[in-house]
């Protein structure tokens, strides 16, 4: 799970930070948890790194206000579940416009985050199937929407998961067995999410992230009723 913490105040941010580690650990779960100090910072950050699953946000913070960043993050990411924070509540109706999963005064009550914070999980795994690898970093679960495509190498599998890339013990025909529909198998070595092509020629498709992966010969005609059919 990736968490993010944005608000202009460190404190706040700290102590945000100490509440979600202790979430996490009642949870046993394994989270990477990342601090910012403004909307700009995240937005600069959001450009490498677009796999959040919970947005803890303040609202009111210099120049670009939680708000402003909540529509920018929904254009690109349906699924992430955002939690605005604030001091006052005449802004909690700006929450429903980003479909954000609650809205907080400040000062937050632990319980009712943890609460809200168990809400999200549920959310999420409503919102999209996903599936739980083992990496060398530990157990990670990844959403199937956020999957692009899959190569293996040798007795390993390289996970080409948003920005980052995850290698997992396994076989073509294991996560075969573990994936839907909205996957293709492209050649022996390649697995594709439909769902990510952007454009489709008879020699090359273009993913929407910009990655470009070639077709076999007498691979297209495969590949693209696959796509046709699909949506």
């Amino acid at each position: 799970m990736s968490i993010a913490i944005v608000d202009d105040e460190k404190s706040v941010r700290q102590l945000y930070l100490e509440y979600v580690n202790e979430w996490v650990k009642n949870n046993d779960m394994n989270a990477e948890v990342m601090l910012f100090e403004s909307a700009e910072a995240f937005l600069f950050n959001y450009e490498d790194k677009r796999d959040y699953d919970i947005i803890l946000l303040d609202y009111e913070m210099k120049k670009m206000n939680g708000a402003e960043l909540a529509k920018k993050i929904r254009y690109y990411d349906k699924n992430v579940q955002i939690l605005f924070i604030s001091g006052y509540s005449e802004y909690i109706g700006i929450g429903y416009e980003v479909e954000a999963i609650n809205y907080l005064i400040k000062p937050i009550d632990k319980n009712r985050l943890f609460e809200l914070f168990e809400k999200a999980f549920e959310r999420l795994q409503k919102s999209d199937k996903y599936v739980v690898f083992k990496t060398d970093d530990g157990n990670r679960r990844l959403m199937f929407n956020n999957i692009y495509y899959i190569l293996s190498d040798k007795n390993y599998l390289n996970i080409y998961y948003n920005s980052e890339i995850y290698k997992v013990r396994m076989t073509m025909k294991e996560v075969e067995e573990i994936l839907d529909k909205r996957f293709h198998k492209l050649d022996r070595s390649t697995i594709i999410n439909i769902e990510k092509i952007d454009f489709l020629s008879r020699t090359e498709l273009s993913l929407d992230n910009g990655i470009n992966l070639t077709i076999g010969r007498g691979k297209f005609e495969d590949i693209n009723r696959k796509f046709i059919e699909y949506f």
